[in-house]
């Protein structure tokens, strides 16, 4: 089978000299960070703006400030206005950068645009510039493992892959480089959707779709329509990955179409049944076939991510062995389902990636042994209800409580399973040893943001990592 982008040279159009513009960019957390070292870099006149105060921000501006000096005479200019989004500050701007951190409706944002300023995201402002072939990935569930996963495919058909987007590594360090990569793969968030404007990757995935970020978008159908901006600007040549039965009309161009479910063969796209995945209707072949049950990853919700990596890495250019290989052997991630002991026959998982509702009604649908639930963190605004019907008939021995949500998820879920309230993820993960009873599983799926107490769901989940293995020193 040949690649959809065989040959290609990238999407990105290119934006001229950057050498004198003013720029503004907004947020200094990683992405912000990338975006204001590349324009310095490039000679841009760049003032960083944050909410935070700048003594909070020593360790961007600490890195920010070394990699101007590296860039020698030929580098801008680099000033810091913190403590809030001062007026005066986007008067005279050219182009601002925002991160998606930062709240779509900021009027500061809006102003400068109306002024007569590029506003963007950090994501494409790389577009922009990249010189190789993007893969996109977005949904609610599941982008994260699927990137990684279509990235490892690649790499083993000896590419040189970049791998992130929101995933970790700003899409900027794939521009940054001596050299383009062969293919950039990119997890992409609605909160990314929300600034861009030429955005055109040459695959774009979708997962699934479930609601998500409602704080933040008002509404499904605002957060929805985020998401498939993804789609918006492709044309003939391109290709669009769906599940099967999404509706189409969200394709207004001509690209390819490729379907994925769990059932049925789909032609063109990619299929999982009877141990079994399918891949029917694909450039320049007929059909392919691999071994479903040779993948590690526990759950359906990893087959189905599985499908969508496989067609992301055959039209990308994978050959089908190298295919095959990351099926059989790819570990997933941190923060994802991701074992970290076993103590007197109790295993002790880590979901802390599991932000939103949808994601832990994923992880729970995912054993068989009975649970200790640990839940928790910042609601993002969309109901705990679905959660309730895999919590009964003794399956789980106790939901443990924590963060801001705990009152909110006691309410809905309280009927249905032992609840109670912890206050932190110390005092849940001591509880959840005394409950558990050997052969139980022990999970750490929150359904929650983690701001109310960690920085990040990688940070909780590293706490929780070294409460287990704190147990396991003593156990």
């Amino acid at each position: 089978m040949g690649q959809l982008i065989a040959g290609a040279r990238g999407a990105g159009t290119g934006e001229g000299d950057l050498s004198g513009k003013r720029a503004v960019v907004v947020g200094m957390a990683r992405s912000g960070v990338a975006a204001a070292r590349f324009l310095a870099r490039r000679g841009a006149h760049v003032t960083c703006n944050d909410r935070r105060a700048e003594g909070d921000l020593g360790a961007a501006r600490a890195e920010l400030d070394a990699a101007v000096a590296a860039a020698g005479p030929l580098a801008g200019t680099v000033e810091w206005r913190c403590g809030g989004h001062p007026a005066e500050i986007f008067r005279d701007a050219e182009l601002v950068v925002v991160s998606p951190g930062v709240p779509a409706d900021l009027p500061v944002l809006h102003q400068a645009r109306a002024a007569g300023a590029s506003v963007v995201g950090e994501v494409e402002l790389a577009f922009r510039h990249l010189r190789a072939p993007l893969v996109a990935i977005t949904g609610t569930n599941g982008k994260s493992t699927t990137t990684t996963w279509a990235g490892d495919m690649l790499q083993r058909a000896g590419k040189d892959v970049f791998v992130g987007g929101n995933l970790g590594r700003p899409l900027l360090e794939a521009v940054d480089r001596e050299r383009p990569p062969d293919v950039a793969v990119a997890e992409i968030s609605s909160f990314q959707m929300e600034w861009v404007a030429r955005f055109r990757p040459q695959i774009a995935a979708l997962t699934n779709l479930t609601p998500d970020h409602l704080d933040r978008h008002g509404s499904f159908e605002a957060y929805r329509a985020a998401k498939l901006r993804v789609f918006a600007r492709q044309r003939g040549g391109d290709a669009a990955i769906t599940p099967f039965g999404f509706e189409d009309h969200f394709v207004e161009s001509d690209q390819d179409h490729f379907r994925f479910r769990l059932g049925d063969k789909v032609r063109p796209g990619a299929s999982a049944q009877g141990g079994e995945i399918w891949l029917l209707g694909m450039p320049r072949t007929e059909a392919e076939r691999y071994d479903a049950r040779s993948v590690r990853l526990p759950g359906a919700h990893n087959l189905e991510n599985a499908l969508v990596a496989v067609l992301c890495a055959r039209l990308a250019g994978a050959p089908a062995d190298a295919v095959a290989r990351s099926l059989a052997e790819f570990g997933g991630l941190e923060h994802r389902l991701e074992l970290c002991g076993e103590i007197d026959g109790v295993r002790w998982f880590n979901d802390s990636k599991a932000t939103n509702v949808d994601s832990t009604v994923i992880a729970l649908r995912s054993f068989e042994a009975p649970l200790v639930w640990i839940a928790g963190g910042r609601g993002k605004g969309a109901p705990y209800a679905p959660i309730v019907e895999l919590l009964g008939g003794g399956r789980v021995r106790a939901a443990l409580l924590i963060g801001e949500a705990a009152d909110e998820i006691a309410a809905a879920v309280g009927v249905a399973a032992p609840v109670e309230r912890m206050g932190d993820l110390g005092r849940a993960v001591a509880r959840a040893r005394q409950v558990a009873r050997p052969g139980d599983v022990v999970l750490l799926s929150p359904a929650c943001a983690s701001y109310d107490q960690f920085n990040n769901f990688e940070e909780r989940g590293r706490r929780f990592r070294e409460l287990v293995r704190a147990l396991r020193t003593v156990s």
